[in-house]
């Protein structure tokens, strides 16, 4: 069927079992029926990121930022991605700031905080 609904759910539940390649199937498919919803993006995303594809899960977190510019989630995963995986520490910065200015208190604030002092060497 040409629901988005039910192409989302369904990918969500591949991805629960792990079946990447079929999530990200069904997440673009979703994307085509419905092209304006960030979060299919950032689910997107983090299935690449789940398949060890870091630039895939990239492009759709930033597809999702497009969207919907304080999406604190996606801000925090592209940290997470450029720090750890693609070693680009200004890109993870960036977007470790991004998550503090968004909220202060977000529940991970300590650890991005910590992860901002050792990139920048404090």
């Amino acid at each position: 069927p040409r629901s988005y609904a039910a192409h989302y759910n369904l990918a969500n539940a591949y991805r629960d079992m792990k079946n990447y390649d079929q999530a990200v199937e069904e997440y673009n498919t979703a994307a085509e029926i419905n092209p304006m919803e960030y979060r299919t993006y950032f689910d997107l995303g983090i299935a690449y990121r789940d398949q060890s594809n870091y630039q895939k899960a990239i492009n759709s977190l930033e597809k999702s930022l497009q969207i919907r510019k304080d999406n604190i989630e996606a801000h925090e995963e592209l940290g997470m991605l450029y720090y750890r995986n693609i070693k680009n520490n200004q890109k993870a910065s960036y977007h470790f700031e991004r998550v503090l200015a968004i909220n202060p208190n977000h529940r991970d604030a300590d650890k991005i905080r910590s992860i901002l002092n050792v990139i920048k060497g404090n």
